[in-house]
């Protein structure tokens, strides 16, 4: 409501000093809107009357009738600017956005052969969108040994923060303090705040120039930490209710005298209990003085909406040193709405809901008046699926409409959210006047009045329709005479100037006025006269106008030049003797002809010249209006900001330009992605650099220059913020999907690339299992892609990769590895011997590829990406009923590095790897593989991973046999 108070009136009267430019003669010294005969000629704009700063928007465009449409510029903070240029007779700007509260506007001008129409369309900006606060430092629940917290914010708007008190902060509620402006660097600040041994709660507001506040707070803990004695607990983030999770610590850095632990009085722990390390028993956990076992196992967490903290306090020989670890609760169930909060009557909207966690949704019915045809049920239904939306919706009268969705789980646990839109109706009626065309001359005593209107909600219901003439009295309109929302009548007219009025009036209170000028004279006899000559001039160039009179005897002419004109020169050809002579101001015109070297000054007014012709039977009117331009400029277009490579566009437009050059580009291009740096001509008035990119955050510019023919000079200029908001995506190639194995160890391979670039050291990419502590990857063997051996536990062994970027951000990837070992099986990576026998034989090459390697069986070399079916039974002296095969398997002098995987010979492709290969090496690795289970003894073997030309050749050596 503040926003519809602040601008409603404004808007208002932006619209009605607008809508009476050309209400009279004297008005158009100061409204650029006078316009002639334009025979039903009309150009339209619309587009939203009030947006938020920085949200994007559309304005379109129509014209009826008309040769030519012309943008006359905007005015406010519109981005992208749209400047005066030639225009299509329907169209629209896309992308807009209002950078500061306010009010912008935009004009056209539509042109046929009878003249010009105008017409102009304002929009309104309010800043009613709170700051973007986030805190990254320090984490919360963190610990730090120091009585100072260093605290790192990155605080964002969308007009702008306050100015130096645009941020603040304050500890355990203490006096709020202001966050010194010399340490931000862009929308990232950092300070230091005291604080006191304990935990300690740090509030940080940040807000904008609109008076709007975001607020975010984080807890802290100091301790007093010396003698390089640590601790660590680690465990989930998150925990489902009634779910058991794991709890480990660790301490180091010194000998322990003693350990304490402390539950927050806010935790809702069912159950704490650990595992004995000595004999295996479960126990329950004390509140206070720590086993020795470094492992808390089945804590369950039940239902509940608050973070509970672990803390450790170890205490050594030379010091104290404490650890923390923050589980918070979720049940795992949610649903969000999404839509516009306020809309138009009859504008249309979508609103989109998400679930997660559900196995059953369903609305629970909507309220509202909607449109014919454009509602959602109204009655409760199940929804189709967990994520969808309801789209064009329209709300047919003002008011406010409201859904609810309810979601349920297995569990049979439930939860519902809201959405609510307002519907308001703050657009003016439409209001087209379609006869007569404006500045019209007529010799009849009435004028044949025409319009309609409309209204997006409805009109008002008594004297919906007024209109007045010269100034008078409005009365209203005869709404018999109205068919469809067009209205015909009769008005009287006078002789001379005279101006008609229509007001059209919803019944929300929005007014749309529009009016027409006619021209009435006591024309008989068939008296006429014309002016012709050019619509638009530049500025100092010389331009000829020619006048007519026809019909009749001529007994006098007069001229008006109005008072607006900035006419330089007016002289005129005296067609007696073709000498050339001075204009007078008004009055005194030579015989017919024409008017020469006329030169407008550079301004940015119309000038109307005005004939009035007089015979012995009566008297004609004419007119023609002339606009300066100065007929050079450019301006270029894209966007504000991108991230780092991604690809974007700038256009450069220029006009009445003969020379047209670039002033050079300054900026981080990547490769091939950038026009040229230096100073050049650009090949055409329009045009385009296409797929730029950005290969570093930073500022890009460019400017443009752009030379007339006598000489004059212009210029524009562009900038291009790039910044890395794109976190680094990690891909684990092998395993691809979370797997079961009997072997105890495996090599995960995986991938991970950057915008800009994977942050190089230790914490570029790191590894970790089981929820241990983060282990850099070894670089040496990334090649294409990185190989990490992994030793496995029995049971689950969920594996994490994360790669961090230049600009500090995180991506990740993980996968859970099932080791289920056979306690039968007496060396590594046994197959199965649950019912089966293990038979020893002298070790014997089986097969190879090609005559040179001495096995029983060749087959061709191996082709990157074909699976290859290989017979081993039968050869080596393994029976017909073997199960499985053991032995080694050998890659020899691969042309191009990937992985091996072999497989029993009736399963699909298993991603399991039982080899990595690096080009032009002999790489070797254990085999334990199942025959075919349908007597075939097959086993296929399939290299992956590589160039689609990749090829090796493939050695397999048996030990043994499974039956």
């Amino acid at each position: 409501m503040r926003f519809e108070r602040s601008y409603k009136l404004l808007i208002g009267l932006a619209l009605s000093l607008v809508a009476s430019c050309s209400a009279s003669e004297a008005s158009a010294q100061a409204c650029p809107r006078a316009a002639s005969a334009s025979s039903g000629m009309r150009c339209e704009l619309s587009g939203p009357l009030f947006v938020e700063v920085g949200e994007a928007f559309e304005i379109q465009w129509d014209s009826l009738n008309a040769d030519e449409l012309m943008s006359l510029g905007w005015q406010g903070n519109v981005t992208p600017k749209p400047g005066e240029e030639e225009l299509d007779l329907s169209g629209s700007w896309t992308g807009l956005k209002l950078t500061k509260p306010g009010l912008a506007t935009v004009q056209l001008r539509a042109t046929n052969a009878d003249g010009d129409v105008f017409c102009d369309h304002v929009i309104a900006a309010e800043d009613g969108t709170p700051p973007d606060l986030t805190i990254f430092s320090p984490a919360d629940y963190g610990i730090t040994t120091s009585r100072n917290a260093l605290l790192g914010v990155i605080a964002t708007d969308n007009d702008a923060l306050k100015g130096t008190n645009g941020l603040t902060y304050s500890v355990n509620d203490g006096p709020i303090k202001t966050y010194p402006r010399d340490v931000c660097w862009g929308p990232a600040c950092l300070t230091w705040a005291k604080i006191a041994p304990g935990l300690n709660e740090v509030k940080i507001f940040a807000e904008d120039r609109s008076g709007n506040v975001s607020e975010d707070s984080v807890n802290v803990l100091s301790d007093s930490g010396t003698g390089g004695l640590t601790c660590f607990i680690n465990g989930p983030d998150e925990v489902q209710p009634d779910t058991p999770f794991n709890l480990y610590w660790y301490t180091h850095g010194g000998a322990i005298t003693s350990m304490t632990s402390t539950w927050l009085v806010d935790d809702q722990f069912d159950a704490m209990r650990y595992v004995d390390q000595s004999n295996g028993s479960i126990q329950t956990l004390p509140d206070q003085n720590l086993p020795n076992p470094s492992f808390w196992g089945e804590i369950i967490k039940p239902a509940g909406d608050k973070p509970s903290l672990v803390t450790i306090r170890a205490e050594g020989p030379k010091g104290v040193a404490y650890c923390s670890a923050v589980i918070r609760h979720t049940d795992g169930l949610s649903c969000k709405l999404h839509g516009p909060r306020r809309v138009q009557v009859g504008e249309e909207f979508g609103v989109s809901w998400k679930t997660e966690g559900a196995t059953k949704w369903k609305s629970r019915g909507w309220s509202g008046t909607f449109a014919k045809n454009a509602s959602p049920p109204i009655d409760p239904y199940d929804l189709p699926k967990a994520n969808g939306g309801w789209w064009k919706n329209k709300l047919s009268a003002p008011g406010l409409a409201s859904v609810t969705v309810e979601v349920e789980n297995a569990a049979g646990k439930k939860d519902t959210c809201d959405y609510s839109v307002v519907a308001v109706d703050t657009e003016p009626p439409t209001l087209v006047v379609m006869s007569p065309a404006n500045h019209a001359v007529t010799t009849a005593s009435t004028a044949e009045f025409m319009f309609f209107s409309y209204d997006n909600y409805k009109l008002h219901a008594t004297e919906p329709l007024t209109y007045s003439i010269n100034g008078g009295a409005p009365k209203p309109v005869n709404l018999k005479k109205c068919y469809y929302g067009i209205c015909l009548f009769d008005v009287p007219i006078t002789r001379g100037a005279n101006t008609i009025q229509v007001t059209s009036q919803d019944v929300s209170g929005n007014t749309t006025t529009e009016q027409t000028h006619i021209f009435r004279d006591g024309g008989t006899g068939g008296l006429s006269c014309f002016i012709n000559g050019p619509d638009e001039v530049e500025a100092g160039v010389p331009f000829d106008l020619r006048w007519y009179a026809s019909g009749g005897s001529v007994t006098s002419l007069s001229n008006t030049w109005r008072v607006d004109d900035t006419f330089q020169q007016i002289r005129y050809v005296d067609p007696n003797n073709g000498s050339i002579k001075t204009l007078p101001a008004s009055g005194g015109n030579p015989n017919p002809g024409a008017w020469t070297e006329l030169v407008k000054n550079a301004g940015d007014k119309s000038s109307f010249v005005t004939l009035h012709a007089q015979g012995p039977n009566g008297e004609a009117f004419c007119s023609t209006q002339i606009t300066v331009t100065d007929g050079l400029s450019c301006n270029i277009e894209g966007p504000e900001r991108v991230d780092v490579n991604a690809a974007f566009d700038v256009r450069w437009k220029s006009k009445g330009a003969t020379t047209r050059s670039s002033q050079g580009w300054s900026g981080s291009f990547a490769a091939n992605a950038g026009p040229p740096l230096g100073k050049y001509n650009l090949p055409s008035a329009n045009g385009t650099w296409s797929s730029l990119k950005l290969k570093e955050p930073g500022t890009a510019k460019v400017a443009v220059e752009v030379i007339h023919a006598d000489g004059r000079k212009d210029r524009c200029d562009y900038s291009v913020v790039a910044s890395d908001q794109s976190p680094p995506t990690v891909a684990i190639l092998a395993p691809a999907t979370d797997v079961t194995t009997s072997i105890a160890s495996m090599n995960i391979l995986f991938a991970a690339w950057d915008n800009w670039g994977i942050k190089s050291g230790d914490t570029g990419l790191e590894y970790r299992v089981r929820g241990g502590a983060w282990t850099p990857v070894d670089r040496s063997w990334c090649y294409w892609g990185c190989s990490i051996p992994v030793a496995l536990d029995p049971g689950p062994n969920l594996v994490e990769v994360r790669a961090r970027d230049k600009a500090n951000r995180t991506g990740t990837d993980q996968v859970t590895i099932t080791y289920q070992p056979v306690a039968s099986c007496s060396y590594p990576g046994c197959y199965s011997s649950s019912g089966l026998n293990y038979y020893p034989i002298e070790s014997c090459r089986a097969y190879g590829t090609g005559a040179g390697f001495g096995a029983e069986t060749t087959g061709p070399k191996l082709q990157m990406n074909q699976a290859q079916s290989i017979r081993l039974s039968s050869t080596c002296g393994i029976p017909v009923d073997a199960v499985a095969v053991q032995g080694n398997v050998t890659i020899v002098n691969p042309n191009v590095s990937g992985s091996l995987s072999v497989y029993p010979g009736d399963a699909p492709l298993n991603f399991q790897r039982q080899l990595f290969y690096q080009p032009g090496n002999v790489n070797a690795g254990s085999l334990l593989v199942r025959l075919a289970a349908d007597g075939s003894g097959r086993v296929n073997v399939r290299m992956r991973d590589g160039a689609s030309s990749g090829q090796s050749d493939l050695l397999i050596d048996l030990n043994g046999y499974f039956k």
